[in-house]
């Protein structure tokens, strides 16, 4: 299952600038919910690729304008991740009255309780757990590579994701 979390930059183009330009706009898709803003940024529509989502050609305007969506792209993970860690640090307090755990003491049974208080105590649904599960196994695993932990406690614990089914995309099939 692909995950349900996405990030894309398209071009608002109901509205053209008086030079020509269109703001580009950000969409934010997690689990079927979208949130988008406009960047502040604006591009000729012949400068834009709608299939990459970002300006086309080797100019220094191009290059620019790519590197500076690409940080609004990094922000935005940057956000996501921090979501998880501030779950992971109610539930070390909710569960185990502390305010920070050794990764030594992160076992499967701690992985399986927190998801288990992601999908009750944090509201959070069967598809946006994976995500904060998949973020929190990326921390683990680069921790066990750099030899903080000998042993990676998400080897028996498998991430589940749910199929989601847009209410739209049924809609237009019919």
């Amino acid at each position: 299952m692909k995950s349900t979390f996405k990030v894309i930059f398209y071009l608002k183009r109901n509205t053209i600038r008086k030079d020509g330009k269109m703001p580009i706009v950000a969409r934010i898709t997690v689990d079927g919910h979208v949130a988008q803003f406009n960047t502040k940024l604006e591009i000729q529509p012949d400068n834009w690729s709608v299939k990459m989502g970002k300006a086309i050609g080797q100019s220094s305007d191009s290059k620019k304008l790519n590197a500076l969506l690409n940080e609004i792209n990094a922000s935005i993970h940057m956000n996501y991740y921090e979501v998880t860690r501030k779950h992971l640090q109610k539930f070390i307090q909710l569960k185990y009255y502390i305010t920070d755990i050794s990764l030594k003491e992160i076992k499967n049974i701690f992985i399986c309780d927190f998801e288990i208080y992601l999908l009750t105590t944090a509201g959070c649904n069967a598809n946006t757990t994976a995500k904060f599960m998949q973020f929190f196994k990326r921390i683990i695993i680069i921790a066990r590579d750099n030899g903080l932990i000998a042993i990676d406690p998400f080897a028996n614990y498998k991430i589940r994701w749910i199929e989601v089914t847009s209410h739209k995309r049924m809609l237009r099939r019919y």
